[in-house]
């Protein structure tokens, strides 16, 4: 029987031991848990049915806190952490209580008002989670990697650190590159760019069953413009920035091979001109080609078969922010995984439903390639690469 251990300790910073420890069997007390591209997500603990006397109050945390440290693991193996958020009675009653990631709560505690250099993006966002998030810990040496999109201080000023992480994250850079911020074990956070490693971690298959491919080319254009303000670095007189801008890109080689010319125009808010250049770019690059977007439900307590090995994960070892294939191809990256330990039950009695949604990765060098010989074979031709028509 698969049993996992709930520990509930006080909040990070205070230290001390467990409050409690409470061994969760999924038969009686449903557990369920994700994450996401911030790393752990949500998790929920109660009992199924309070109304059944055989379904019993949870028992109680010693010295029950707010803010207290949630660890849910099993064999000595983390599942998940984070911090209590809700819950349904703090007395002897409890029939159940939600916690969150510290990538998702620890970066709304306090807001970023001033002290930080301008900085290239990395180096910024580390300056900032010190500043406004201290509990997150960036990953020392490869697991932090600098988008080198410099960063103006005046441009991220009175936002939540949770907000700067998407403005650096989404804008990419190196690349053209999606960054990806996630908060796993111990607060520690990695920062690194969406790139397909040599091997996926994980192989997929339709015939396996809860296999269901979407793709959408609604997003897909040749062309984005990125409407700004620049931040504002002095009043003056003269004021220097605070200037409406526009900053356009376009791939030739996307508009030809699609055969529709889109344009799209994106408003970015305030940020630096470098930025909106970079912004422009990843776009671009991440809407080249249509998206995929992957369901992938396993019940019955299954995992995911590990890539060059045939053998299958727990269930419970899955998460965000890896890559896998499905059918040989991909290899997808895993935005979220959520896993419910009491549902997806099979005919043989066994428990346990993992759901994944996966997405596009950024092109790759031979999509990059091919776009180029597109261009090529249109000049060879005597033809515009943007429109096809005769040059």
């Amino acid at each position: 029987m698969v049993m996992y251990n709930l520990n509930c300790y006080a909040p990070v910073g205070v230290g001390g031991n467990a409050l409690t420890t409470i061994q969760i069997d999924p038969q009686v007390t449903r557990l369920t848990w994700s994450s996401t591209a911030l790393g752990f997500n949500a998790a929920q603990i109660g009992i199924l049915d309070p109304d059944l006397p055989e379904f019993g109050p949870l028992e109680s945390p010693v010295e029950f806190r707010r803010n207290m440290h949630v660890v849910i693991s099993r064999l000595g193996r983390i599942c998940w952490e984070g911090r209590l958020t809700d819950w349904d009675d703090p007395g002897q009653q409890i029939h159940g209580f939600t916690a969150a990631g510290y990538g998702v709560v620890a970066t709304t505690d306090d807001f970023y008002e001033s002290g930080a250099a301008d900085a290239t993006s990395g180096v910024f966002l580390k300056q900032v989670l010190g500043l406004a998030a201290p509990l997150i810990l960036p990953e020392p040496g490869a697991l932090w990697s600098d988008p080198l999109v410099p960063i103006t201080e005046a441009s991220q000023r009175d936002k939540f650190p949770s907000e700067i992480i998407a403005f650096v994250s989404n804008i990419g850079g190196d690349g053209n590159l999606l960054w990806d911020f996630s908060v796993w074990e111990g607060q520690k956070a990695r920062f690194l760019p969406r790139i397909a490693p040599e091997s996926p971690d994980y192989e997929i298959y339709s015939a396996d069953g809860g296999v269901q491919k979407h793709f959408s080319d609604v997003e897909s254009a040749a062309l984005v413009v990125v409407k700004y303000t620049t931040p504002i670095t002095a009043v003056g007189p003269p004021q220097v920035g605070g200037v409406d801008s526009r900053h356009t890109a376009s791939r030739a080689a996307t508009a030809l091979s699609s055969g529709v010319i889109k344009r799209k125009i994106i408003d970015g808010g305030t940020m630096d001109d470098a930025a909106a250049a970079q912004k422009a770019e990843t776009w671009l690059a991440v809407h080249a080609e249509p998206l995929p977007a992957i369901t992938v439900t396993r019940d019955g307590g299954r995992g995911l078969i590990v890539a060059g090995t045939q053998l299958e994960c727990e269930p419970d070892e899955v998460r965000a922010c890896t890559w896998a294939t499905v059918d040989g191809e991909g290899p997808y990256f895993v935005i979220d995984v959520s896993f419910d330990s009491n549902q997806g039950g099979d005919t043989a009695g066994n428990r346990g439903q993992l759901v994944l949604h996966l997405g596009n990765p950024p092109p790759s060098l031979d999509t990059t390639l091919a776009d180029m010989g597109i261009v090529l074979d249109a000049i060879a031709r005597q033809l515009s690469p943007a429109t096809g028509a005769p040059l």
